[in-house]
């Protein structure tokens, strides 16, 4: 009489057919081959069980749905009832290629931060935008959108591209944009002396004949009423006025009828 102890089998994977996918699939039917498949073995993929059909002792095969089809690297082992599993089998999903449609702006000032607007396909949250290969801050927005922010103080085309890491993935075509130096109006002084806020205006008049009155005018109209003995001024709340060029003028007329004229042009800005 023989006593037999009859131990578990060690499965083996030999191949997983087909070994890499790209990631924008919907599902993928996967066969499983190698050796001591158990028809009570179970199948994992990244260490989670997932339902699979048993052929013989040599296949299984299963379907992945889309959630199971995340870009990176992946793994298949078979586990017969027992202590020791198969060894481990690699399944890539390939992040997609990813390709640039549109850029906006093309043309910018150059050394001054842009936004930009980065159309196309293929795009995931793990891209990065690069200009002339160096990455820049950028947001995911969708598989066809992306910001970034840019600046260069080099003028002429500068390189953008979209990279998506491995495996898979790779660099789009270029597209550029153009850094131009631009021609920018001194904001301390466009059009005169600039002024904010309470602004005293003063004038000066003296008359042979002796100076009647001094009227004040802003644009071309009256501002306050003539007045008629010195000092000569007014007060202005520019917070009142529009943003730009305003002409100040004094008017003084003496007994007789003669009247002279001072003006000055203001500048007002507000933030």
């Amino acid at each position: 009489m023989f006593i037999v102890l009859q131990g578990a089998v060690t499965p083996a994977i030999r191949s997983v057919m087909p070994s890499e996918v790209v990631s924008d699939t919907t599902s993928a039917s996967v066969k499983i081959t190698g050796s001591n498949f158990d028809s009570q073995a179970t199948v994992q993929y990244d260490e989670a069980t997932i339902s699979v059909t048993y052929v013989d002792s040599t296949t299984f095969t299963t379907t992945l749905g889309v959630s199971q089809l995340r870009s990176g690297v992946h793994s298949f082992r078979v586990v017969n009832p027992g202590p020791t599993p198969s060894n481990a089998a690699s399944f890539l999903v390939d992040y997609p290629i990813p390709a640039i449609s549109s850029l906006t702006p093309t043309v910018a000032p150059a050394g001054t931060q842009v936004s930009v607007s980065i159309g196309g396909s293929g795009f995931v949250p793990s891209s990065k935008v690069l200009m002339n290969g160096i990455q820049l801050a950028s947001t995911y927005v969708s598989s066809t959108s992306m910001t970034a922010t840019a600046s260069s103080s080099t003028t002429g085309p500068q390189a953008f591209n979209v990279s998506n890491p491995s495996p898979g993935g790779g660099l789009t075509n270029t597209v550029t944009i153009d850094f131009e130096v631009t021609n920018v109006v001194n904001p301390v002084n466009p059009c005169g002396v600039m002024v904010s806020g309470a602004v005293t205006v003063l004038a000066d008049a003296t008359d042979d004949v002796g100076v009647v009155g001094v009227q004040f005018k802003l644009d071309g109209a009256n501002f306050g009423p003539e007045l008629t003995a010195a000092p000569y001024s007014m007060t202005w709340n520019t917070t009142t006025a529009t943003n730009g060029c305003h002409v100040l003028a004094a008017v003084a007329r003496d007994a007789a009828g003669n009247q002279g004229t001072s003006s000055l042009t203001a500048s007002v800005n507000h933030p």
